[in-house]
C-alpha cells in the first residue's frame, strides 16, 4: 500500500505540472494531507486499544495442541485495519524463549477474539505473555506500538501410558501409621476426627461424657482413619538435565499413579517444596488429587534450582517407615541416594531409570531390590508387567 500511495502522489504531482488547474491542485493537496489525517486518527485509536488473554490459566496435555484466546478491545469509534499482537512464551524448566505474532482487525467499539494454537512437546508450565501490540492505519503508512504486559500460563501435563502391573504391596494395610485422613472418619481411637450430636444406633462407647454433661445432650466422638497407603513414588526432577528426561520421569510417575487410582488403590507421591527445599508427601486417592499434584510439581520445576528429593525424603524417617514399597524414578541416580532411601525404610525399593538405550550394559544397583531401565522415547514398553 505504501508503494501504491507513493505512485499516486507522484502521479498527482505530474498531473499538476502538466495541467495547472484547480482539480489537479486539489488532488495533489488532498494526497499530501492524507497521511497527516491518517496519523492523527491512528493516534486516537491507539489510546482506546487493549489486549488480554481470555483465560489466565489453562491445562493441556503434552504433545497435543491447545488454543490460547486473546481478546482485543477497541473503545474508539474508528476501525483498525490491523492489530499485530506480539506474544512470547517459555517453559519454566529451561527458560527458552519462543515468539509468536498474531494479526487481527478490530471494528469500532468492539471486542474481537483471536485464537492461536500451541503444541508444546514437553510437559511443564509455559508462561505466556503479550509484550506489545502494534496498530496500523488503513493503508499501513504508519504504525504505532503500544506496550501491553498481560500474562497467562499453561500447565502441560505429562503423558500417561497404559500400565500392566501386579499389585502385591498394597495388601499389607495393617502397618501402623501416625497420619490420618482429613476428610473421612474411621475406627482409630488415638485421633478424634470430629464431634457431633448423638443419633439413634450410635455406639455409647464413643460418647464424650464430659462434654455431653456441659451441653445437656449426648456428644459423639468420631475417630480418625489412619492413612494406609503402602506405595510411595519419588520422582527425582533434580537429576534431569533435559526436557526429555523430565518428561520421562514425570510420565512414568503419572502412568503408575493413574493406573493405581483407576484400580482404587491409594498411593503417596513426594516432591520438594521450593520455599525451603523440604520434602512433602501428597496423598493421592482420586484423579483430582493427581491433577493437583501434577500442577504443583510442574509449577515448581526448574532446571537449575531443584533440591534433591531422595535426600530430603530419607531424612523423614518416621514418614518413610509407613510404606512397604518405594518407587524411585531418576535418570542419573547415585548410589548414595539409593542408600539413603534404603536406610530410612525397610520397604521394598524399586529403582526406575529413564535411559536413552535400554540395551546398554550398566552397573548393578545392589541397593535397589529391583532395577528397571526404561527408554526415554518409549516409556510404555518398560512399564509392562511391573510388580507394584
Amino acid at each position: 500500500m505504501r508503494i501504491l500511495y507513493i505512485l499516486l502522489l507522484a502521479g498527482a504531482a505530474v498531473f499538476y505540472l502538466l495541467y495547472s488547474d484547480n482539480l489537479s491542485f486539489v488532488t495533489l493537496i488532498m494526497l499530501m494531507v492524507f497521511p497527516a489525517i491518517l496519523f492523527i486518527l491512528l493516534l486516537i485509536t491507539s489510546i482506546g486499544i487493549s489486549a488480554e488473554f481470555e483465560d489466565e490459566h489453562i491445562i493441556a496435555e503434552k504433545g497435543r495442541p491447545f488454543s490460547m484466546n486473546v481478546k482485543v478491545r477497541n473503545r474508539t469509534f474508528l476501525p483498525i485495519s490491523n492489530v499485530r499482537i506480539y506474544v512470547r512464551y517459555s517453559n519454566r524448566f529451561d527458560g527458552k524463549i519462543y515468539k509468536r505474532i498474531v494479526n487481527i482487525p478490530a471494528s469500532s467499539k468492539s471486542c474481537e477474539t483471536v485464537s492461536f494454537n500451541m503444541n508444546y512437546a514437553h510437559c511443564g508450565v509455559v508462561d505466556i505473555e503479550i509484550k506489545k501490540v502494534v496498530i496500523f492505519d488503513l493503508i499501513k503508512l504508519f504504525r504505532i506500538p503500544k506496550r501491553i504486559l498481560k500474562t497467562a500460563y499453561a500447565t502441560v501435563l505429562p503423558e500417561a501410558v497404559p500400565v500392566t502391573a501386579e499389585v502385591t504391596s498394597c495388601a499389607d494395610t495393617d502397618m501402623d501409621s501416625d497420619t490420618f485422613y482429613s476428610d473421612r472418619p474411621g475406627d482409630d481411637p488415638s485421633e478424634v476426627f470430629d464431634l457431633r450430636e448423638y443419633y439413634d444406633g450410635d455406639n455409647l462407647n464413643r460418647v464424650h461424657w464430659k462434654l455431653s454433661s456441659r451441653n445437656d445432650e449426648l456428644i459423639i466422638r468420631e475417630f480418625s482413619k489412619p492413612y494406609t497407603s503402602t506405595i510411595l513414588i519419588l520422582p527425582e526432577i533434580s537429576d534431569c538435565h533435559s526436557e526429555n528426561e523430565a518428561d520421562a520421569v514425570l510420565g512414568i510417575m503419572n502412568s503408575i499413579a493413574v493406573y493405581l487410582v483407576e484400580q482404587g488403590i491409594e498411593l503417596t507421591v513426594g516432591r520438594v517444596l521450593p520455599q525451603d527445599g523440604g520434602a512433602v508427601f501428597e496423598k493421592i486417592q482420586h484423579s483430582e488429587d493427581l491433577l493437583y499434584f501434577c500442577c504443583s510439581i510442574l509449577e515448581d520445576m526448574r532446571a537449575d534450582s531443584m533440591t534433591k528429593l531422595a535426600d530430603n525424603a530419607a531424612s523423614s524417617e518416621n514418614t518413610m517407615k509407613i510404606y512397604s514399597h518405594i518407587i524411585y524414578i531418576s535418570p542419573d541416580c547415585d548410589i548414595d541416594s539409593l542408600s539413603a532411601i534404603k536406610n530410612a525404610s525397610s520397604a521394598r525399593l524399586t529403582y526406575i531409570q529413564p535411559v536413552s538405550d535400554v540395551k546398554q550394559k550398566r552397573n548393578a544397583f545392589s541397593e535397589a531390590d529391583e532395577y528397571i531401565p526404561v527408554s526415554l522415547s518409549d516409556i510404555g514398553s518398560g512399564l509392562v508387567n511391573i510388580n507394584l
